[in-house]
């Protein structure tokens, strides 16, 4: 029933090596890149809604 998702495709490393724990390190540099990414996009989009609803009225 194994697959290839997250095989080790890196060869054997020395210990306290960050490449040494195989796949596991990158994969989580990589969600944390998109998770961030994501947090960033949903950060950006409030900031253009916030500039773009204070032109289209007047304050009383």
């Amino acid at each position: 029933m194994g697959g290839w998702f997250f095989s080790n495709f890196l060869p054997k490393g020395e210990p306290l090596k960050l490449l040494s724990a195989g796949f596991i390190p990158l994969a989580n540099i990589a969600i944390g890149l998109k998770v961030g990414g994501g947090i960033f996009a949903v950060f950006l989009a409030l900031v253009i809604f916030r500039i773009a609803g204070e032109g289209g009225e007047e304050e009383k």
